[in-house]
């Protein structure tokens, strides 16, 4: 979905040239892929750094956190995750057209 979704959402490229990405045979049909995965690829580093740094402070204090007030909210809050994460997904396949490659990337 992430590619299919940057080649026509965020690079504008034809239905066409997106359905065709991975049986390209020319060296024009190979740009165009090459040009969505270095999109793909260059979103998904910058969401796996930005993310990084949450995760590594949120464990940090969490351990201490839950020793004190319990485990309860510690545990649900990956549940929570889990159920935002299901709903991007069922509004990305229902507006693919209408939200912006970024959205897509909170899935993750």
């Amino acid at each position: 979905m992430f590619s299919d979704k940057a080649c026509r959402i965020k690079l504008n490229y034809s239905q066409e040239i997106c359905a065709n990405l991975t049986e390209s045979n020319t060296s024009e049909e190979n740009h165009y892929e090459i040009e969505v995965q270095k999109v793909v690829a260059d979103y998904e580093r910058t969401l796996n750094l930005a993310a990084t740094v949450p995760r590594v402070v949120f464990t940090l204090l969490a351990g201490p956190w839950s020793d004190r007030h319990g485990r309860k909210w510690i545990i649900a809050i990956p549940i929570l995750g889990q159920g935002i994460t299901a709903l991007t997904y069922i509004l990305n396949v229902r507006y693919f057209d209408k939200l912006p490659f970024e959205v897509s990337k909170l899935q993750q």
